[in-house]
């Protein structure tokens, strides 16, 4: 049988063959369904769209549908049929309304010349801090792993309540500092 996007949720594999078998038929079925008109179509146009090479997108066509494969059932998820789509592009477009009307507007205040982003020790910054001085409006992103130090301090801070005032409403926060402290 030709599988195309049409016929593609009716493929069941056959679980009592080799997993390496039901792989190697797995991805003859995808290939096949790679080559589907409207498949190709749609990818044509993303290519054009996005200026992306397709067999980049082919390959990351391939993935998806790869992954979308349920080995424990042996078919494909049914995420792919024609009311999930729409379901999605309903939830897509509810989502672009809600972020355009509730969104906060940007308001450029001042122009940067050059970002220095993702600094992680004091050489990199004193570097870049010389080489700031060359522009004359810079900006500089800095990125600190503080989260522990906050569960550190809400710790100390929920022991010092807890010495002061004995209340039982205490066990609640650190059961909650617990949690995250191990997720």
């Amino acid at each position: 049988m030709i599988y195309t996007i049409n016929n593609l949720l009716s493929y069941k594999s056959d679980r009592s063959q080799n997993p390496k078998n039901i792989c190697v038929e797995l991805k003859k079925i995808i290939d096949q369904v790679t080559l589907d008109k409207d498949l190709r179509k749609i990818i044509d146009n993303l290519r054009g769209i996005f200026d992306i090479p397709i067999n980049i997108l082919e390959f990351d066509v391939k993935k998806k549908f790869f992954l979308s494969f349920q080995f424990s059932l042996g078919q494909f998820s049914r995420r792919f049929k024609m009311s999930y789509l729409i379901k999605d592009l309903f939830y897509l477009l509810m989502f672009f309304l809600w972020a355009s009307i509730f969104s906060k507007k940007l308001k450029i205040k001042q122009q940067v010349d050059i970002i220095f982003d993702d600094l992680d020790n004091l050489n990199q910054i004193e570097f870049f801090k010389k080489l700031s001085s060359k522009f004359k409006n810079h900006c500089f992103i800095i990125k600190k792993k503080v989260l522990k130090r906050i569960i550190i301090f809400l710790i100390f801070f929920l022991f010092i309540i807890q010495v002061y005032q004995r209340k039982i409403f205490l066990d609640f926060y650190h059961s909650f500092i617990l949690c995250l402290l191990y997720p």
